[in-house]
């Protein structure tokens, strides 16, 4: 499941993963979309969920996040506050014990590459430090492609390993 606040990029990270394209209109989720897409190297068939933001009941909320494998939490490099959001209003809504990755997006219109990705590994370790079973972070970017080939690999391999 990815969630996140709005305007961090899920969306286009989806579409990337799946359809690989990017569009640059800004559309914003409502309730929930979900995404497939196949994954050769592991022969895994993933649906992937998108929540909207912060404003979905907690009900459907819970019915979602209940049922997700892990959760890929993303984080808009640009924008500070959406990191805490990530810890202290995400991880207070999803069972941490499942697998949970952290992605920072939009490294295209960062100016210190090295420092957002700094930030997220600080973030990462302030998770784990809580018990939140954090088992990938990186920074990509859903605009030209950067490493987002990376994340069902990743969500792929951590759900292996707890299943």
């Amino acid at each position: 499941m990815f969630a996140g606040e709005p305007g961090v990029g899920k969306s286009a990270i989806l579409k990337r993963i799946t359809l690989n394209v990017f569009d640059q209109r800004y559309l914003s989720t409502k309730g929930v979309q979900v995404w497939q897409k196949t994954y050769n190297t592991l022969g895994v068939q993933f649906y992937l969920w998108e929540i909207q933001g912060r404003h979905m009941p907690d009900k459907i909320f819970e019915a979602y996040a209940g049922n997700a494998d892990a959760y890929v939490l993303v984080s808009d490099l640009g924008r500070r506050q959406t990191f805490s959001s990530i810890e202290f209003y995400w991880c207070e809504r999803i069972d941490c014990k499942k697998p949970v990755l952290i992605l920072g997006n939009k490294t295209d219109i960062v100016k210190n590459l090295v420092t957002q990705a700094k930030a997220v590994m600080r973030l990462e370790h302030k998770l784990r430090a809580r018990g939140v079973n954090v088992c990938y972070s990186t920074v990509v970017s859903a605009r030209t492609g950067y490493r987002i080939n990376k994340i069902l690999e990743k969500v792929g391999e951590a759900c292996l390993k707890c299943s």
